[in-house]
């Protein structure tokens, strides 16, 4: 019977242990919980906190994007300018260029006009087509017509 009382009372300081060490857990399980539950709290704060970063991202990322697309379609736009420009102005430097020729081909065509006129009129051995400035011409012919 003493075992009976001695095993009783073992039994009931294991079950008091048993059982305040279950109350203990229940309390740390309690705390926990709350720490948990605050951490989730936190845990979606800081989500929320994140995705609307990560929306004003987006929408700010969009923006330069838009900006970013206006620029490409203005540089473009201006490259096609200045293409344009470039070919206007290779048009209009070789009209310049062909004028340049036209009025030194006209200048060198004169030039040799007028020097083949005077070597015509210096050469010409019938006075009647040109004046003769040496009277060489005529006297060449007057002693011509003698012999």
């Amino acid at each position: 019977m003493d075992q009976i009382k001695n095993f009783e009372k073992s039994f009931e300081k294991f079950a008091t242990y048993v059982l305040s060490s279950i109350d203990r857990l229940k309390i740390e399980i309690k705390e926990l919980r709350n720490e948990m539950n605050m951490v989730r709290n936190e845990i979606g704060e800081n989500t929320e906190k994140m995705r609307k970063e990560l929306e004003d991202l987006k929408r700010r990322m969009d923006r330069v994007e838009d900006e970013l697309s206006k620029v490409r379609n203005e540089i473009g736009e201006n490259t096609k300018e200045l293409e344009d420009l470039k070919r206007r102005i290779d048009r209009i430097e070789d009209e310049v260029f062909l004028i340049r020729s036209d009025r030194l081909a006209r200048a060198e065509a004169e030039e040799v006009i007028l020097r083949e006129r005077r070597e015509y009129e210096y050469t010409d051995l019938n006075p009647i087509y040109g004046p003769d400035p040496t009277g060489f011409n005529a006297f060449g012919k007057v002693l011509s017509e003698r012999i």
